[in-house]
């Protein structure tokens, strides 16, 4: 044994054992076998500060079990022994070399079989394994690919023949060579696989983006790139069926939809795009899903004669198709998103890009239900060839003359049952369609609980996949009975029932609902109404969880009842248990959230780490939150690490503190939003700290369509603040409301806070003492980083005041809006050092809003006329837009001095764009003098 050298990256030098020893000091192992340097698991755990293991025991340490040094930077958990070293979505094979004891053709010979290995995996598992796990055999075969050549030219420099298992030195760069031709073909071949093995599609997604009109289309001209959306009928054969139907996919009978916002429509789903047209174009198969070749035409299957506007012929698509490729080919990232297949819930949004003649966003598809309970998409053709003829169109009749709703290609149905014989009735209908369809039913007759009993008998033998029932709930609990369990519907829908889910509306809220689930189906666990906003709008929240065969049942105890770590024997329970379970949470009626909800990870006893998402939908009161965020307070007191995503920025504030109250231990709190009000956030993490003896680390991110989003602010927090300010009594005039309040002998207390990133550019919320406090500590940090300001001082102090004179004197702003606030005389010399602080040369857009714009225009005007570097920069103001905005019911009349102003700056800047509203001149000739100057 001997110490290793790591070759790169360097991230991994960042690592030291508790005694202090760096990672390279463990001994190593050289596996003549593989090739590999390797260190035995028994050294590494428990040994490192700062990294994460995967739960991974081999039974026998003592057998030279290996572990090659893997570097997972997404942090997942895909494959055993592995270190987490960054955040950005790339792996690495850590190849470590003795430094001169490996000669040089020993360490080809190492090399090659390391990535002969991984290549030879790569090559087996296209067409089986999923993108994610594709992506790192793909890297780590890059990374010892590029190793490998680097060794070659050493080993010919130095003339040295090399021969590695009998295999020559021309046959290995033969298969150097057939690697560099096969790698992207076996990527292509892995991004077919993960593309037609998608499950859950919520609305159709498989569909062809061509050019409109090739004869009018001009490269060098982007007003003709216009486009058209045609779906494909995705036809999934599970079983061999009697028909003469083909069973490919093919273009749907349907002239198609014009495109809309075309390159946000790439931005967003160009990669998807760019692979489906490459599928149509190619051909390519997976178990159930097949696409023909498009020399072969029949993708044009459906097509007939009669269906106008529609160009597509065996003359016409092959160049319609070529002209697509070539055109999302030159789009350069992030213009063509590289995202190569769609989440579920991503469906639900390509509708928003297309010009809909009409309100149907399907075109000719329609739902079905696969085996596995996934939906896809078909023509009616295909989605109706195993049912019974006729039998869908006398449903629909009795439906709608029972005053109800029936969508055929949503496979959708909702309806009242007036007797005891339209039930009957409606159980028959269902039978003989043989269609998976969800059913809504009201219940509007007197119904007694043995006739619920016999209806549920006769409806879970239907085919009906999805079944919500309302006014049942008095039947089953006529008190107000709440227990999740029922007998009438555990039989039917968890233990081997044939519902999927029975969902139960308002109950026991009005608002809510409950659902009953089957054990076998994969997907659905219960639906809650949720209020999803401030305004006290209710939409329908859903939760799913994939148990992987696990009872359901199983899976609500593990929820509701998150164990202590005084109970290692049920947390090892709930442990075993999570190891199989991922929650997701599913946002409004058939739209799915892209987030994580509820992952929970234990690690030795010990709850580490809890995820929430959604708070959006769980902040308003206790009994419309998630079963999980019911028993997390308790769960939360071992805590060390708090991630939550925010979907709305104007809720989740109260939710978030009562998580972080409940967390004595906790060391690193991570908050992700899709924007803005950071500030805010600070301050009340800021406040609910104080007192704290140990530090927080704080995360702030800003989500993006993809991805985890970016950090833009990252601190540390210490428990104690610093009371820099003393007894200081701010003296304001009681004449000024705005500020009245600040009268009282508080002192301003500044935080104890150490930034160590700040990336905000615009600051767009109100400013008040604490948050101007924090933002001029961040811009201190990094006095770069903010463009943007909307400066509003009324919910200031004078001290509030000194700290935006320091934040401007530092900040090189490019957009500057202020609020005029009417100004007290104790105020006017503030603002006006305000005003000769800004930047003013860097300045690109300036505006003013609010009641009092003359008393700031004439501020402005006044420091103009000076001999001052300040004076002569607003003189010189180069500004592209400049907007004066009144307030209120009434137009504010500029003075003749504020006028004059506005002209002096228009003459600076003839090409300025000028915005004046709700306002009005007191003098008549103010306005053509401004005008003559803009037109000039």
């Amino acid at each position: 044994m001997a110490p290793f050298k790591d070759a790169e990256p360097p991230a991994l030098q960042a690592f030291e054992t508790k005694d202090g020893k760096p990672l390279q000091s463990l001994p190593a192992h050289f596996c003549s076998e593989t090739g590999d340097l390797s260190i035995f698991w028994k050294n590494l755990q428990n040994t490192f500060h700062g990294v994460d293991y995967v739960d991974y025991m081999p039974r026998d340490w003592d057998n030279a079990k290996r572990v090659l040094f893997m570097v997972n930077q997404s942090g997942d958990v895909l494959r055993p022994l592995r270190i987490r070293c960054m955040d950005q979505f790339t792996y690495k094979v850590i190849y470590h070399r003795y430094q001169g004891e490996l000669k040089p053709a020993l360490e080809f010979e190492s090399l090659y079989l390391s990535w002969m290995g991984v290549f030879t995996e790569m090559e087996m598992a296209a067409r089986t394994i999923p993108r994610f796990e594709f992506l790192e055999l793909s890297g780590n075969a890059a990374y010892l690919h590029s190793k490998l050549m680097e060794q070659l030219r050493l080993v010919k420099e130095i003339g040295i023949k090399v021969e590695v298992n009998g295999k020559k030195e021309a046959q290995i760069v033969n298969e150097i060579q057939d690697y560099q031709h096969e790698a992207p073909v076996l990527d292509y071949q892995n991004a077919c696989r993960n593309f037609l093995s998608g499950a859950d599609i919520l609305e159709p997604c498989r569909f062809l983006l061509l050019p409109e009109d090739l004869n009018s289309w001009d490269d060098s001209d982007a007003t003709t790139h216009r486009f058209r959306l045609y779906f494909l009928c995705d036809v999934i054969s599970l079983e061999p069926l009697q028909t003469k139907l083909p069973q490919h996919m093919h273009l749907s009978n349907h002239p198609g939809y014009r495109l809309n916002r075309a390159q946000e429509f790439f931005q967003k789903f160009g990669g998807y795009t760019l692979l489906m047209l490459r599928m149509v174009k190619q051909g390519d198969n997976y178990t159930s899903s097949v696409i023909p070749p498009l020399d072969t035409f029949e993708i044009l299957w459906s097509l007939d004669s009669d269906v106008t506007n529609n160009h597509l012929t065996k003359d016409t698509i092959g160049p319609l198709i070529a002209k697509s490729i070539s055109y999302l080919e030159t789009l350069p990232v992030p213009k063509c998103g590289s995202e190569e297949w769609l989440e579920g819930w991503e469906s639900t949004t390509i509708k928003d890009y297309l010009i809909l003649e009409g309100s149907n966003p399907l075109g000719s598809l329609y739902r079905s239900t696969a085996i596995d309970n996934s939906w896809y998409w078909t023509c009616r053709k295909h989605g109706h060839q195993s049912l019974t003829p006729g039998a869908l169109e006398t449903l629909e009749d009795f439906v709608r003359n029972c005053g109800g709703h029936f969508n055929a290609q949503r496979a959708w149905l909702r309806i009242n049952l007036r007797s005891r014989d339209d039930a009957e009735e409606l159980c028959n209908l269902l039978k003989n369609t043989e269609q998976r369809m969800d059913v809504s039913i009201r219940i509007d007759w007197n119904m007694s609980r043995r006739d619920l009993a016999e209806f549920m008998k006769k409806i879970a033998d239907t085919d009906v996949n999805h079944l919500e029932l309302d006014g049942v709930t008095q039947i089953m609990h006529p008190q107000g009975y709440t227990d999740y369990r029922s007998d009438l519907f555990y039989e039917h829908a968890e233990v081997g029932g044939k519902l999927g889910s029975v969902t139960l509306l308002h109950y026991p809220q009005p608002q809510e609902q409950y659902t009953y689930f089957a054990s076998w189906r994969t997907r659905c666990v219960f639906w809650l109404h949720w209020k999803m906003t401030q305004q006290g709008k209710a939409e329908v929240g859903k939760w799913w969880a994939d148990l992987r065969e696990r009872k359901a049942d199983d899976f609500m105890k593990a929820i509701i009842g998150i164990p202590s770590e005084r109970d290692p024997e049920a947390v090892k329970r709930l442990q075993d248990f999570l190891s199989k379970t991922r929650c997701q949470a599913v946002g409004s009626i058939g739209a799915f959230r892209s987030s994580w909800c509820g992952e929970l990870d234990l690690r030795e006893g010990a709850l580490l780490k809890f995820q929430v998402c959604d708070l959006a939908a769980l902040a308003e009161k206790d009994y419309y939150r998630s079963k999980v965020l019911r028993v997390s307070l308790e769960a939360l007191k071992s805590i060390r690490l708090l991630a939550v995503n925010v979907d709305d920025p104007n809720v989740g504030q109260d939710e978030i503190a009562r998580m972080v109250q409940a967390s004595p231990q906790l060391q690193n709190l991570e908050i992700s939003q899709q924007e803005g009000r950071a500030l805010e956030r600070l301050e009340k993490i800021l406040e609910l700290w104080q007192g704290r003896s140990n530090p927080l680390q704080v995360t702030l991110l800003e989500r993006e369509t993809h991805g985890r989003g970016r950090i833009v602010v990252q601190a540390v927090v210490n428990g104690h603040t610093d009371r820099r300010l003393g007894s200081d009594t701010l003296v304001i005039e009681e004449s000024n409301v705005e500020h009245a309040k600040f009268q009282d002998r508080t002192p301003l207390i500044s935080p104890k806070i150490d930034f160590l990133q700040w990336n905000i550019d615009h600051v767009s919320t109100p400013l008040t003492d604490p948050t101007v406090t924090l933002l001029g500590k961040a811009v201190e940090h990094n006095p770069s980083a903010m463009i943007s300001l909307s400066l509003d001082i009324s919910l200031l102090s004078l001290q509030g005041l000194t700290h935006v004179q320091n934040i401007l004197q530092q900040s090189t702003l490019a957009f500057l809006h202020i609020h005029c606030s009417t100004l007290d005389l104790s105020l006017i010399g503030s603002v006006r050092q305000i005003l000769a602080l800004v930047q003013w040369p860097t300045l690109q857009s300036f505006e003013l809003t609010g009641p009092a714009i003359n008393d700031w225009v004439e501020l402005l005007a006044a420091l103009s006329m000076g001999n001052t570097t300040v004076s002569a920069s607003l003189r010189d103001l180069q500004l592209l837009h400049f907007g004066i905005y009144g307030t209120g019911a009434e137009q504010i009349d500029l003075t003749h001095s504020s006028m004059l102003f506005i002209h002096r700056l228009v003459y600076a800047n003839p090409s300025v764009e000028l915005v004046l509203k709700n306002v009005r001149q007191e003098d008549k000739g103010d306005l053509d003098l401004i005008l003559k100057s803009h037109s000039s």
